[in-house]
Order: structure tokens, then C-alpha cells, then sequence
């Protein structure tokens, strides 16, 4: 398979052709190409804004191919598109080939200089008619340059690589008598891929609507580890918070269910509002063959029984477990999962029966069967000091998990570099590649003893919600639920507030939960309260999590032992 980049069309609905021509390009093609969709030439020298619709990238060349779908005319020398909505004129496409090829020479030799071999590469260029036969030879056109519905026929990988011989015929012609270049090395290849279409993110800014309009691409590492998961059935992938764990469990989902549409796929994780997140973006997305949501609406449906209400004693979870686990280990292997994918992995470690469940669930269980287990350590909120007692089931799954391959994840994509660094430093959790956003300076607040809720309230009032709108703001509680500073107040920083139930803040209220709730989820700003003490390892832990929900502005409000490591480690106060 290709390598895509971005992986899939912005939006598909506009652009079918394109969309369909890229999934064929992934799907057609070797490892050994790389695909740039939709590459903006606008950095040109010259005036004016270009878009190459696909660049390829080879060790024997490169391609630059313009897409031009639905029915095409060209009368009198004018190019028109045209469809049932009428016609309009469009640039030649031939024309627009040529000079993007051109543009993306020029950019690769001013940057890398003329006898760089990633700039010295032969290059060629082409028109795709997906919908059309072009049956007219003519001087512009040449018929090496076409391809058209006819050659589309054929699979991609008998029709584009002749293109490559073209290019090397072009560079003959440009360079008589001289040696054939040799491939291009992958550090080299790496190079051109780099110039032409790096990793970034865009900055952020005050609002978080302009945060949040950032490039929807993934990046090199999390290619990366979709690569492995090419080659092994079973992938564990450990990364600190915010390096897009639980994007890519959904889109490991999404994968699975395009190569094979008739797999069973369960997508798991420990957080109610996480689980509803998941849930919600597999039924949007239409994702039908996917089951989403947390493990305890698995063993729900598992044993077509309700949920333990809210508020139950621990032992009716417990007992549901039990009952669960041994359920799933009863069931016949035809209609158990083809593929298990688990976020918040760390979260099922220490207890055995939900170990049982998640093995009994799956066809083959984690020695032999399919599955993605992807988890952050530090973010465990059931925190053991002493290694569980032992249970052959749970250790033998334990075993698997360890034993398995393991792709490692370090770049910070939600957090600014301000953020990022406090809750590293503060924890010492979390500390790896800096996403290289700008922020803020991370504040805190002493909460005086017996006016705690009046020292949250001057700071929503006087420092946070200047800043913010109430509906980008969460305060967060490393406390239990019932225990929070907020517990049973209907306004904080005179606004009103609501339960974080996950879903979009309504405009106006501010969203209030605990940490353990929010785990998953993120917010523009965060307020972090009843911060007391960072001793041991399970209040670092909780800080860690609480901390790691802000995007872009975080606040502490502390006790004084906490208020004063807050300080020490991150910008000052507030």
C-alpha cells in the first residue's frame, strides 16, 4: 500500500474523483510511493496561487498528476467542466500540469540547490480523465500524458509506473551522454516528502474556534505506528496524553472496517464520556460493523441486562463483571470480534475479570486473536502500589500485552508547549516532543483555607473569564464525585454552570466535572481545583490527567504545599 498524505480527501463530497482516485492510489500502489494530495504551490516566486491534485513520490521519480472528473470539453481552446448544474471554464489541464510539475522543480532546487539529487530527480507530468475517453491525439496532449477512463481499467500499478520511464526519458534529453541517476536513498526521499509536505500544526490563538482549525493530517509517527499495525496483528501503543491515542483507536476502526466490511469490531475504553464520544462518532460516521463505548456497555450488551445504575454500590459492578467475564468466555468463536481496539488501556490492567472480558470477547482471545491496546501508564487512575495478586487468567493476558509489539508515541498534539511543560514538571508525567505551540504562561492560585470557593470565584471572575468565554472554560476536581470544592453551586464567576457530560458547552455556562470523569476529553482552558497536596504517587497522577485536559490556558487553584511546587515548575502566579 501507498503511503497517503494527507489520508483521505478534506471533503469528499466536493471532491468525489479525487477522493476515489486516492483510495485507488493507496490501494493500487506499492510501499515504495509516496502520495501528496491537493499540494498548494502558493509559496511560488511568482504571482498567483497554485494546487498540484496529486504529487508522487518514487526513488525512480516524481509525478505530478491534475484530476479533472465528471465530463470535460475543450471548444475553440477554451477548457470547460461541466455537469448538471451547467458548465464553467477551468484552466488546461495540461497546461496546469506542466507548470505545477515546473513549480515543485524550482521549489526543490531552491531549497536543497541544483545537483541535490532530490531536486536533480527525473520528473514527468500527466492529466487524469477518470470519467472520460480521450480519443483526440493532438500536440498538448500526448497520449503517454493521458490517462483516461480506459487506462483506468487497469490497475494502478501497471499504469502508472510507465510514467516513471518518461521522466527518465525527459531527463535523458535534458542531460545527453550522462549516467542514469540512481534511486533516490529514503533519507533523500525523506527530504523532498519534507520540503514539499512537513508536519505541522497551525498555531494557536485566543479563541477556540481558530485552535481548533488546525490541519486534519496525521502525523509522520502516527503513520508510523498504522504502518506496524500493517504487518502485526497484535499492537500495543503507549504514549503520554496528547499525542493522539484515542484518534488513532478510531481511526485503526475506520481502517479495519474500509479493508474488510463484514468485520465485527469492538472499540473500548473505561470513561462513560469517552465511551459516549466513541459511540457517537461511530454512529455518525456510519461505522455499523463498529461497537463503541466503554466496557461496561460491552458487558451490558453482552448479558441484555441495564446498566448498573448510578451511584451503585462498587459490589454490583463487581458482581456485573463476574457474570460478564464469564459470559464472554462462553461464547462461540463465530460471534466473537474479528478485532478488539482498546483505549485507555491502563484503566483495565489491575482488575482480571475485565481482562476476561475483553480476552473472552475476542476470537483467538490476546494470544492468537486481532487486536490494538493502546494506553498511557501515568494516566491510571486505580492506582496500586503493590503489583496485583495473582489470577491466571489476568496474567496471562498481562503477558500478552507486554510481549507483544509496541509502538511508542512522543509528539504532544492537543497541549501548547506552556502547558505541556507544567503538568511534565508538576508530575513528572507525560514529558515528551513538544507540540510547538505557543500559549499562554500556565497560572495558579492560592486557596486560603475555609475560602476556597470564594478564591474560585475571584479567579473565574477576574483572571479566567476576561479571557475566555464561560463556554470554553471546564473546572476540574481531582476530588471524587459529591467531594468537589463546586459540589451543588449553580454559578461560579457569576455564570451559570453545568455537568460535563462530554458534548458541546452550550454558550454562556461553564462546564464543571471531576478529573477521573474527564479523562478522554479536553477543553479550551482549564480550571484546576482542590489541588492539595503532590506527595504521593496517586495525587501526581490525578494532577497529571487534570492538568493534561487544557489545550491552551490552564489555571491551579491550590493548597499552599501544592500551590508552591505549582509555582515553582511552571510560569507563576496567577
Amino acid at each position: 500500500m501507498a503511503r497517503l498524505l494527507p489520508e483521505a480527501v478534506h471533503d469528499e463530497r466536493r471532491a468525489r474523483a479525487e477522493a476515489d482516485f486516492l483510495r485507488r492510489l493507496g490501494a493500487e500502489l506499492s510501499e515504495d510511493w509516496t502520495v501528496l494530495h491537493s499540494l498548494n504551490l502558493g509559496a511560488s516566486e511568482r504571482a498567483g496561487e497554485f494546487e498540484a491534485d496529486f504529487v508522487l513520490l518514487h526513488p525512480r521519480g516524481r509525478l505530478t498528476l491534475e484530476l479533472k472528473g465528471g465530463t470535460v470539453l475543450c471548444v475553440d481552446g477554451a477548457w470547460w467542466s461541466v455537469n448538471d448544474r451547467g458548465r464553467w471554464r477551468i484552466a488546461p489541464p495540461f497546461h496546469q500540469a506542466r507548470r505545477n510539475d515546473h513549480e515543485i522543480r524550482l521549489h526543490l532546487a531552491r531549497e536543497l540547490g541544483e545537483a541535490d539529487p532530490a531536486a536533480d530527480q527525473p520528473h514527468a507530468h500527466a492529466v487524469v480523465f477518470p470519467s472520460c475517453d480521450f480519443d483526440l491525439p493532438t500536440i498538448e496532449a500526448p497520449r503517454a500524458r493521458v490517462l483516461d477512463r480506459r487506462a483506468l481499467a487497469r490497475p494502478l500499478g501497471e499504469v502508472i509506473p510507465p510514467l516513471l520511464d518518461l521522466a527518465l526519458e525527459q531527463w535523458r534529453g535534458r542531460k545527453p551522454g550522462q549516467p542514469d541517476p540512481a534511486p533516490l536513498a529514503p533519507a533523500d526521499l525523506g527530504r523532498a516528502r519534507d520540503l514539499l509536505r512537513p508536519d505541522l500544526r497551525l498555531t494557536p490563538s485566543l479563541s477556540s474556534e481558530e485552535f481548533d482549525a488546525q490541519l486534519a493530517r496525521l502525523s509522520a509517527e502516527q503513520l508510523a505506528v498504522f504502518r506496524m499495525m500493517e504487518g502485526n496483528p497484535r499492537l500495543r501503543v503507549t504514549g503520554p496524553a496528547g499525542t493522539g491515542k484515542t484518534l488513532m483507536a478510531l481511526e485503526a476502526c475506520r481502517r479495519e472496517a474500509r479493508l474488510r466490511p463484514s468485520s465485527r469490531i469492538g472499540l473500548v475504553c473505561f470513561n462513560r464520556l469517552l465511551g459516549r464520544h466513541l459511540a457517537s462518532a461511530a454512529e455518525r460516521e456510519g461505522l455499523a460493523n463498529v461497537v463503541a463505548g466503554t466496557l461496561f456497555r460491552q458487558m451490558d450488551l453482552l448479558l441484555g441486562l441495564e446498566a448498573v445504575p448510578v451511584g451503585s454500590p462498587h459490589a454490583a459492578y463487581v458482581e456485573r463483571a463476574a457474570l460478564a467475564a464469564a459470559a464472554a468466555e462462553a461464547l462461540p468463536e463465530s460471534e466473537k470480534l474479528d478485532l478488539l481496539v482498546v483505549d485507555e488501556g491502563q484503566d483495565f490492567r489491575l482488575t482480571p475479570d475485565h481482562l476476561r472480558v475483553l480476552g473472552g470477547l475476542l476470537r483467538g482471545g490476546f494470544a492468537s486473536g486481532r487486536w490494538r491496546w493502546f494506553e498511557d501508564p501515568a494516566q491510571a487512575l486505580v492506582y496500586a502500589a503493590t503489583p496485583p495478586a495473582p489470577h491466571p487468567a489476568a496474567d496471562a493476558a498481562r503477558r500478552e500485552l507486554d510481549a507483544a509489539p509496541e509502538a511508542r508515541l512522543e509528539r504532544n498534539w492537543r497541549n501548547t508547549e506552556p502547558v505541556a511543560l507544567a503538568f511534565a514538571r508538576v508530575t513528572g508525567h507525560g514529558a515528551g516532543v513538544g507540540s510547538g505551540f505557543e500559549g499562554p504562561g500556565v497560572a495558579a492560585a492560592l486557596a486560603p483555607a475555609g475560602r476556597e470557593l470564594d478564591a474560585l470565584d475571584a479567579l473565574l471572575r477576574k483572571v479566567v473569564l476576561p479571557r475566555h468565554r464561560p463556554e470554553e472554560v471546564a473546572v476540574l476536581s481531582v476530588r471524587g464525585t459529591g467531594r468537589e470544592l463546586f459540589h451543588g453551586v449553580a454559578k461560579l464567576g457569576g455564570v451559570p454552570v453545568a455537568e460535563w457530560e462530554g458534548g458541546p458547552a452550550r454558550p454562556g455556562e461553564l462546564r464543571v466535572s471531576t478529573v477521573a470523569k474527564a479523562k478522554g476529553l479536553e477543553a479550551h482552558a482549564v480550571v484546576l481545583v482542590d489541588l492539595e497536596r503532590l506527595a504521593s504517587e496517586r495525587e501526581r497522577r490525578a494532577a497529571y490527567v487534570g492538568m493534561s485536559r487544557a489545550k491552551y490556558a490552564l489555571y491551579v487553584l491550590a493548597g499552599p504545599e501544592a500551590y508552591e511546587a505549582v509555582v515553582r515548575a511552571a510560569s507563576g502566579p496567577a
